[in-house]
């Protein structure tokens, strides 16, 4: 999979970006490393016609007109559109390779027929030359249609007869009956589209859903884990989440400040949490989870009501849980085999040594998903650079983990997989996008080592002047 960036964001000089089994980007603070993840994102994101479809018609990734031909027909017009992730991303210009969702569905139709639906009234606030009586009767039958759908067109008829009112309310019915239709089939083509979209994604790249792990991402999974515990004490029942999510989710973000990146990319990453899987993410059966277990120096552990805790050498509930812990917990709430897994900032929260152990769970995670990461960790970055060079035996991958006090032979047997994995590094900075081999990294980047050097340099000065000062002791 490619990118090709004419310009986009901070990034003004042409650029191709080659994704491999793990890509790195890294570089100073907005040199547009963000927004190169963004982009992907929004190339491969299908959104859902359930997010679509709350916003006005006519708006999303694929637009769907209507119009009144009679009282029996209303014609559908299916139109692609990038307007959503053009609001979405810092004004400029790229394509994604093979090709991006909205690519997909410009150049691909949806034939078919004999679809059959019903429009329910669950609200009408009808003009007052409109009948109570036809108007509570519709609400409750609804009305009954038959669709076809041919390429970017569509055809409904309506089958439930409208009789007893005006001509002025038959108008408004038919156009209150239109959008409920625009919204059934929307449902359909959406879906069918989406379906056929991953099939191709599967066959060509491996790879079966996007996500976007985005910064905050932390902030989120403590509202979702305590929710997840008040829901499964009050009714006992992991399957159902209620309401109570999305209002936290949205109480949090407000919190955290924007309100695109943060309610809507937290939304769209927590929408991947099925509780129905739960149970399954903190089993030793899932190879995910035993990949991060190494992160998690206790366990996490569900009760017979369903609440969940944290057990180190005690229980510790959520509340005083460690910002580190919740970093893992929150990636394995997310986490599925065949994805490409967007991530911001891996090092957030976590200390040296375990940003030696995120570079290696990292490189790990390259034998069950695409990764693409951006960094500011020196320490990711060099563990992962050193790593794709050097391609480390099962002997030697034991010895650094000896040095780190971690025993994990699953661990050591993935990285060793790992091995045979493509790693791309990308240097973002002064406008472009550039590729950088592993082997230049291991050797130290300038734009990080400059800075250490100078840092150095200054303490130095600092030791020596204070040492011929006598103000530190020669001993």
């Amino acid at each position: 999979m490619k990118l090709r960036i004419k310009s986009l964001g901070p990034i003004s000089e042409e650029s191709e970006i080659e994704l491999g089994d793990l890509t790195v980007f890294f570089g100073p603070p907005n040199s547009g490393k963000s927004t190169v993840l963004r982009a992907i994102y929004y190339s491969l994101n299908t959104f859902g016609w359930e997010l679509l479809s709350s916003k006005k018609l006519g708006y999303g990734l694929l637009n769907i007109s209507y119009e009144i031909v009679d009282e029996k027909t209303v014609k559908l017009i299916f139109t692609p559109s990038d307007l959503l992730i053009r609001q979405s991303l810092p004004e400029g210009d790229f394509t994604f390779e093979p090709f991006s969702f909205i690519d997909f569905i410009k150049t691909h139709k949806v034939y078919e027929r004999g679809i059959k639906g019903n429009v329910k009234f669950t609200s009408i606030v009808s003009p007052s030359e409109c009948d109570e009586k036809v108007i509570k009767r519709l609400a409750e039958i609804g009305v009954n249609f038959e669709a076809e759908i041919i390429g970017n067109k569509g055809y409904a008829r309506i089958l439930t007869a409208i009789e007893g009112v005006s001509e002025s309310c038959r108008d408004y019915l038919y156009h209150v009956i239109a959008e409920g239709i625009v919204e059934e089939i929307g449902k359909k083509i959406y879906s069918k589209l989406e379906l056929e979209f991953w099939k191709e994604m599967s066959k060509r790249e491996s790879i079966n859903n996007v996500l976007l792990i985005p910064y905050n991402r932390s902030l989120v999974a403590y509202e979702v884990v305590n929710i997840i515990s008040r829901i499964s004490q009050s009714t006992n029942n992991l399957l159902v989440l209620s309401d109570e999510f999305e209002e936290a989710l949205r109480k949090s973000a407000w919190a955290a400040g924007s309100l695109l990146d943060v309610i809507e990319l937290l939304f769209f990453y927590f929408r991947v949490l099925q509780s129905s899987s739960l149970l399954k993410r903190f089993g030793e059966g899932d190879k995910i989870y035993r990949i991060l277990k190494p992160l998690i120096p206790g366990n996490v552990k569900l009760s017979e009501n369903g609440e969940l805790y944290y057990i180190e050498k005690k229980v510790i509930p959520w509340r005083f849980v460690s910002a580190s812990i919740m970093e893992v917990i929150s990636l394995l709430l997310t986490l599925r085999e065949r994805e490409i897994v967007l991530y911001e900032e891996p090092e957030s929260q976590f200390h040296e040594k375990l940003q030696i152990l995120m570079g290696l769970i990292l490189y790990a995670l390259t034998t069950t998903n695409k990764l693409v990461i951006t960094t500011h960790s020196q320490t990711i970055l060099y563990t992962l650079a050193f790593l794709s060079f050097l391609k480390p035996t099962s002997e030697e991958i034991i010895k650094l983990l000896d040095s780190l006090e971690i025993k994990n032979d699953e661990l050591v047997e993935n990285i060793l997989e790992a091995n045979k994995k493509i790693v791309r590094f990308y240097y973002f900075h002064d406008g472009r996008v550039e590729e950088i081999s592993d082997e230049t990294i291991t050797k130290g980047i300038p734009s990080f080592v400059d800075v250490l050097d100078k840092e150095l340099k200054w303490f130095s000065e600092i030791y020596l002047s204070r040492l011929r000062k006598g103000a530190i002791s020669k001993e």
